[in-house]
């Protein structure tokens, strides 16, 4: 089955390299300041908004990341692992939607914004999560054959 959506294998490593760099970047600059070179202020309408750059940077490089190892193909990338792909998609978005349900009923307000930031998160890591142990159990099962 030929799927030309797939980026080639070798790109799934450096997916992997920008999702620890940027997600460690990005945590630490939570709580650090740099001051007016990464940092905009916008006044609109008696709202002062501080826009923190370097965030932004950060988690789109995460965003990048995620997708890179998650349109990667496998080193040999066959129907069943076609298969594997498409059943951790769903798990992954049936997995987020259950998460939104659950959030919609139990959180409000600014918080329910932060539960959405997080969750827009959910159905990459979910997919690589499922992905990964459907493929560990896989090659498990073809050698112990």
């Amino acid at each position: 089955m030929i799927s030309n959506l797939l980026l080639p294998a070798k790109f799934k490593a450096i997916g992997w390299i920008m999702i620890f760099a940027f997600g460690i970047v990005g945590f630490q600059t939570r709580n650090y300041d740099f001051g007016a070179l990464f940092t905009r202020v916008v006044e609109d309408q008696g709202w002062h908004i501080e826009i923190k750059i370097m965030n932004t940077i950060c988690l789109i490089g995460f965003i990048v990341g995620l997708i890179t190892v998650c349109f990667s193909k496998e080193k040999l990338e066959d129907e069943y692992i076609s298969l594997i792909r498409l059943k951790s998609w769903q798990t992954a978005v049936l997995f987020s939607y259950l998460i939104l349900i659950i959030a919609s009923a139990i959180v409000y307000g600014i918080s329910f914004l932060q539960v959405m930031m997080y969750n827009m998160f959910t159905i990459p890591l979910a997919f690589i999560v499922r992905f990964n142990y459907c493929l560990f159990r896989l090659r498990k099962g073809k050698g112990d054959q």
